[in-house]
């Protein structure tokens, strides 16, 4: 098996809080992969669609204005053929036991509660990319 150094992916920061997306890509940058940001939920399916031939790993928080990550979730989870190349990873201040209740736990591949430790997400993000 490849290693995930490897592997080519993407990622994708989607936060509305300019500060937390900052941190984040400061924590990631050591990963040498290209990064993308988005605000709410809209842009990140609009950047996903430019995305859509490259593996994209999406940082995704929960409570957003516009279209939060519960609705991104359940738009990719509805259309798994489009976003067959996208690996989810929730980074968020929501308690694992209140997003379970959603029922969207099966479509995700990582989940990371705020404050983020830098070395739980890149864990996270690692094992994502073995799954390309």
């Amino acid at each position: 098996m490849m290693s995930e150094q490897l592997k080519e992916y993407h990622i994708l920061i989607v936060e509305d809080n300019g500060i937390n997306r900052f941190i984040l890509m400061k924590m990631l940058k050591e990963l040498g992969k290209p990064i993308t940001e988005a605000e709410d939920g809209r842009e990140a399916l609009h950047a996903l669609d430019t995305l859509k031939d490259r593996n994209t790993i999406l940082l995704l928080d929960l409570n957003m204005p516009v279209l939060d990550g519960y609705s991104v979730i359940r738009k990719m989870a509805a259309d798994t053929v489009v976003y067959a190349k996208v690996r989810i990873v929730v980074v968020t201040g929501t308690m694992y036991n209140d997003f379970q209740k959603t029922g969207l736990g099966g479509h995700i591949s990582g989940y990371v509660e705020k404050p983020v430790e830098k070395d739980e997400l890149i864990r996270h993000i690692k094992k994502c990319a073995t799954e390309f």
